[in-house]
């Protein structure tokens, strides 16, 4: 790309055992986090999962920061009985919302929950729309009993992901990173 500097053994700058990002650099990042497993699905068990989904969401550096604050106060909005409210604002960013939660209240006969649940996954959608971030996953919806190899199921979208995420990078001659938010297997 124009106006980088040269490569000195791999590294921007002169700094060796570190890269230095230029701020005139752009640059995507792709935050890779499941929800699910994909072992087998027993429909007995009311802890095993019929679907595993894993997805990168691609967002340009520019737009993280504004991203995760808006994120915070969606989070807020709508589950605020999860937070200290004497704590600072960024620690909210430690709770954790799980989809299991969120389809456990979709599934319960509670309509004030089951709007809490719809608003949040619109403000999420909306919020993910308005900065322009590019999703790329996969989901595998399983039959019951149904024997899936967890490690080669979860690898191989892991490298689907990366593949497609180097395809956008190409296209957009940027740099970008991988970042996954649980290194389990």
């Amino acid at each position: 790309m124009a106006g980088l500097p040269a490569l000195n053994n791999g590294v921007y700058g002169s700094c060796k055992g570190a890269i230095v990002i230029w701020s005139k650099v752009s640059m995507y990042f792709c935050y890779v986090d499941e929800s699910g497993e994909a072992g087998t699905f027993q429909i007995s068990d009311l802890n095993s999962n019929p679907f595993f989904v894993i997805v990168g969401l691609v967002i340009e550096r520019s737009r993280m920061i504004a991203l995760t604050h808006d994120f915070l106060k969606i989070k807020n909005r709508f589950f605020p009985g999860y937070f200290n409210a004497t704590a600072p604002f960024l620690d909210s960013i430690l709770v954790e919302i799980k989809g299991n939660e969120l389809r456990k209240a979709l599934r319960e006969d509670n309509t004030r929950r089951w709007q809490q649940t719809i608003g949040f996954i619109d403000a999420c959608l909306a919020l993910l729309k308005n900065n322009n971030v590019t999703l790329i996953g996969r989901a595998l919806i399983k039959n019951p009993g149904d024997k899936n190899d967890d490690a080669a199921v979860y690898g191989g979208s892991i490298m689907h992901i990366c593949q497609h995420f180097n395809y956008f990078l190409m296209q957009q001659q940027e740099f970008g990173m991988v970042w996954h938010g649980n290194c389990r297997q």
